[in-house]
């Protein structure tokens, strides 16, 4: 979630390789089990706290690899 947050906020291009992990069931299995809620909020507030269009990008981001809960 954080690699989300600076890639908005700075405008970094994401490694397709760490996308692709973060897609992964392993890691979202860990994200639910190991990351509490309270860790999870800051980050994904982080997100939407960057301008419109790099908030979306966030956005897109969390969705296009599943991290976040439906």
């Amino acid at each position: 979630l954080r690699v989300f947050r600076f890639a908005c906020r700075l405008g970094f291009t994401i490694d397709q390789e760490l996308l692709q992990c973060c897609g992964s069931p392993d890691v979202h299995e860990a994200l639910s089990l190991k990351v509490s809620r309270e860790r999870l909020l800051p980050e994904i507030q982080g997100v939407l706290e960057c301008d419109n269009r790099k908030s979306a990008r966030g956005i897109f981001l969390f969705h296009y690899t599943g991290v976040l809960p439906n």
